[in-house]
């Protein structure tokens, strides 16, 4: 599915870019869709921008609704959001946001945590370990054990 989302997309005649994951402002968009999917009567343009500018730090000339309207598009496109018939709103589909938040979890809290983890030597252990930290340490080893086998380790 992610790698589907990095193909580009056509609606009507007009041809749009993939979602390029790697690009913070794509990521962006993701987290502002997940977050306005929740609202009972789908979520406006104008909460888009507004979401999307209080994420990046930006003000209105460096990301105006047009280019809110540029991601949701793309967004439209990947069939992950959808527009509310007889009005001027849109949903996010609940299985894209499943896919999004899919994505976003293992992106932050997997992903991430884990390629620190391999750069930077493993320290003091906690007093207290919790299950989730076990887990991480067990995810850890494997990545060194998996390293050493297909020859990346140091």
């Amino acid at each position: 599915t992610f790698d589907a989302w990095n193909e580009p997309t056509a609606r009507g005649s007009r041809r749009l870019a993939g979602i390029d994951l790697n690009k913070v402002r794509n990521r962006h968009a993701l987290n502002a869709v997940v977050e306005l999917s929740t609202q009972p009567n789908g979520f406006s343009l104008d909460q888009l921008t507004t979401i999307m500018r209080a994420r990046s730090g930006l003000s209105a000339d460096q990301y105006s609704t047009r280019k809110a309207a540029y991601d949701l598009a793309k967004l439209r496109g990947k069939m992950l959001v959808h527009p509310v018939e007889h009005s001027r709103r849109y949903r996010a589909e609940p299985s894209g946001v499943r896919t999004m938040c899919a994505y976003l979890v293992l992106r932050d809290k997997v992903i991430k945590p884990l390629l620190v983890g391999v750069v930077r030597p493993l320290g003091r252990p906690p007093k207290n370990i919790s299950p989730l930290d076990k887990h991480y340490l067990t995810l850890r080893e494997e990545l060194h054990r998996t390293f050493e086998t297909i020859g990346l380790a140091a």
